[in-house]
C-alpha cells in the first residue's frame, strides 16, 4: 500500500496495483482505460461478497455431492493433506443415509 494525499478527502491508502479478473497483467491504479476500470470495479464487488475460502469450500462441497474423486479435489484445491480435505467431505456427507432423511 502507498499513501496518497487527496485534496478532496482525507489521506487514503491505495494499492499500487489493482487486481484484474483474468490475472494476465495487474492493472495500475492510475490507468484511465474504461474497460480496465469496469473490470476492477467488478473484481472489487465480487471480493466484497465472496472470500477465497467460501469459494473453495463451496467448490469442494459441490464436488463431494457430485461424487468427484477426492484426489482430483485435492489437486484443484491444493490441500497439502487429505486430513484437511476430509473435513469438507465429511460435512457434505452428514445427511447421506441419515435416519431422518425422509423428514429433511
Amino acid at each position: 500500500m502507498i499513501w496518497k494525499r487527496n485534496p478532496k478527502r482525507h489521506d487514503v491508502a491505495e494499492p499500487r496495483l489493482k487486481p484484474t479478473l483474468d490475472k494476465q497483467r495487474p492493472a495500475r491504479a492510475d490507468e484511465d482505460d474504461p474497460v480496465r476500470r469496469l473490470r476492477y470495479q467488478a473484481a472489487v464487488h465480487v471480493g466484497s461478497i465472496y472470500a477465497g475460502h467460501s469459494l473453495r469450500a463451496g467448490f469442494l462441497t459441490e464436488a463431494t455431492n457430485n461424487r468427484a474423486s477426492i484426489f482430483k479435489m485435492q489437486d484443484v484445491s491444493q490441500h497439502k493433506s487429505m486430513q484437511a480435505l476430509s473435513e469438507y467431505v465429511r460435512r457434505a456427507e452428514l445427511f447421506d443415509d441419515h435416519a431422518g432423511a425422509q423428514f429433511l
